[in-house]
């Protein structure tokens, strides 16, 4: 039941048979369709219209036993749950001029309470940055990371750091974070390419079990830690890029998102991935607009999910009955102003 990660010649891969080789074509193959299309249908992208109608100044608490969970753009959330506070895959900033920030930054580091530990899930520039890594480098009691990106910490002057492998687990007080399967890849360079692993994370809290998928394409593993995990309250789930094709070789796609949380078991679905930085061929509102069609299309077997829409910034807080955060899809109009 617990799939392994495939290791050949000091680099991972996702299946037996796949190779370097075969990754290199994809990423090739991306890059050109990428070129094309901004050639062919350049994006006209209103900025400070996204930045208005998605953004808002975070409340942060300094601890909270109950779930308070923060959407701080990307794949960066602050989970504060059982008095502790974890993150997820801190970006802070600009990351390349190639993929820009359609939204500004919504908080700056030590802005943020002390952090207990940060999970990353693959070292990709859009999930470990490298400012903010050292900005929050005061301000993190440990950080967990696949097997392959310790050393990199360690370079930096980070040494609290431990190295997980899939369905390897740790704890931080009465947390249990487990790291878990993902179909991915990694590599801060080309020469790199696949040499740490990848992965997601189930941050297990004695209130709530909370999963956070990382950067995935569509797999079996969704159906391997739904199996593995009875009771999953909240995924937080990637949902771009959509286009082009090729992207879906190691990202989902809004429906596969929707699909996969649907794998899980998990009862409420929080997107992410979308909407902070220019990835793939979307346009701002495409993953949101696709999740939406696909919600419908899903309606059948959602009747007793949640769908939850978070604003950069804007968080989810829970009790212990209720979810105190409704559904608030952009309207359609307003979705295609800001692009």
């Amino acid at each position: 039941m617990y799939r392994k990660p495939h290791q050949h010649r000091g680099r991972y891969f996702n299946l037996h048979g796949e190779s370097l080789k075969t990754r290199f074509k994809e990423l090739l193959k991306t890059i050109f369709l990428l070129a094309k299309h901004f050639i062919i249908r350049p994006e006209r992208h209103d900025k400070k219209a996204a930045h208005a109608a998605w953004h808002t100044t975070p409340a942060f608490v300094e601890r909270s036993l109950q779930p308070h969970v923060t959407w701080l753009g990307h794949a960066s959330f602050l989970i504060q749950v059982d008095n502790k506070n974890i993150l997820t895959d801190p970006v802070f900033n600009e990351i390349a001029r190639v993929t820009p920030r359609y939204v500004d930054s919504i908080v700056a580091p030590h802005h943020l309470p002390q952090i207990d530990a940060v999970v990353i899930s693959h070292n990709h520039r859009d999930h470990l940055d490298e400012t903010t890594v050292l900005a929050l480098k005061d301000r993190v009691g440990h950080w967990f990371v696949p097997v392959g990106d310790k050393a990199w910490l360690v370079k930096r002057g980070i040494t609290r750091v431990t190295e997980m492998t899939w369905w390897e687990k740790a704890t931080v007080g009465d947390i249990v974070l487990h790291f878990l399967p993902a179909h991915h890849w990694s590599g801060r360079h080309i020469i790199d390419m696949n040499e740490s692993l990848w992965g997601s994370w189930m941050i297990q809290a004695p209130q709530k079990t909370i999963y956070f998928a990382g950067d995935t394409a569509y797999g079996e593993h969704f159906t391997l830690i739904g199996k593995a995990f009875s009771v999953i309250e909240m995924a937080l789930m990637p949902i771009g890029p959509n286009e082009p094709y090729t992207m879906r070789e190691t990202h989902v796609s809004a429906h596969e998102a929707v699909q996969g949380f649907l794998d899980l078991g998990a009862q409420c679905f929080v997107p992410m991935h979308w909407g902070t930085f220019k990835l793939g061929a979307d346009t701002f509102d495409m993953p949101i607009d696709q999740l939406r069609v696909a919600w419908d299309v899903y309606a059948k077997q959602l009747i007793q999910k949640e769908l939850i829409v978070l604003k950069h910034g804007e968080s989810i807080v829970q009790d212990d009955l209720t979810l105190r955060r409704p559904l608030d899809f952009v309207s359609s109009e307003k979705s295609r102003e800001i692009t």
